[in-house]
């Protein structure tokens, strides 16, 4: 199925990164998809579908749920991905479904974390071994 001239994209937005220590993930999960929002020329009541990524440091079970709440949206449709490397695409993909779909006609997509701040070195290391896990070496007894 060709997508070309069905969906679009037409906002974005970008934090700052690095160490921010006065923020969390869900602030700046928000900071992005107001930017986006702002940027797309969109008010968040026009938002009927979102997508979300769970956060490493404050991970929820329902994180799109909660992300709408936190944003008063009120989304007919909400998904939250967890796909690896393959989120951003993924995301998209979802999107563009829901949108050719008719399921929904603006879908925010949006993710946050401040791994960098919010975790220890040692909840770091647990992350990339959970992240990665077939990278790490084989070992037989």
């Amino acid at each position: 199925m060709n997508l070309r001239g069905s969906v679009a994209l037409v906002g974005m937005g970008e934090t700052e990164v690095g160490s921010l220590p006065d923020r969390g993930s869900t602030e700046i999960c928000a900071e992005a998809a107001r930017l986006a929002l702002a940027d797309a020329g969109l008010a968040k009541y026009q938002v009927d579908g979102l997508v979300t990524c769970n956060p490493w440091v404050e991970p929820h079970l329902y994180h799109a749920e909660m992300f709408a709440e936190y944003m008063q949206i009120f989304p007919k449709f909400c998904m939250t991905l967890n796909a690896g490397g393959a989120t951003s695409l993924a995301a998209v993909h979802r999107a563009a479904a829901m949108i050719v779909t008719g399921a929904c006609a603006t879908v925010l997509i949006t993710h946050g974390d401040n791994a960098r701040t919010g975790m220890s070195p040692k909840e770091v290391r647990r992350s990339e071994t959970i992240c990665v896990p077939y990278f790490q070496p084989l070992t037989t007894p």
